[in-house]
């Protein structure tokens, strides 16, 4: 069984796993087989949910995801290559809404 502080700290190898790869001038090549919206949902979800197993708590969890994917759009604005998008920031917080929201699901 996975504990709640392992799971956090699964969260902070997560999130420096996001900022190292959104930091980056060209993204690796097996990032961009998905659609730019959904890989932003889907690993702001992920960060999210394991956030919320580690917490058990829906607003701190969804929170900390979006602001973690606020703060990587303001780093990539100094980034050669790399812009600052409203679009991101929105699909990171649904992805992160979504992800905690499932923790807790009954199915």
């Amino acid at each position: 069984m996975v504990t709640k502080r392992q799971y956090l700290v699964l969260s902070l190898v997560l999130a420096a796993v996001y900022l190292w790869v959104g930091t980056r001038p060209r993204l690796p090549h097996a990032l961009g087989v998905f659609p730019d919206w959904l890989g932003h949902g889907l690993a702001y979800g992920v960060l999210a949910w394991v956030l919320r197993r580690g917490m058990d708590a829906f607003v701190p969890a969804a929170i900390g995801a979006t602001g973690h994917g606020i703060l990587l759009e303001w780093l990539q604005r100094s980034v050669p290559g790399r812009s600052a998008e409203v679009t991101d920031v929105l699909a990171d917080a649904l992805g992160a809404i979504l992800g905690a929201w499932l923790v807790r699901r009954p199915w």
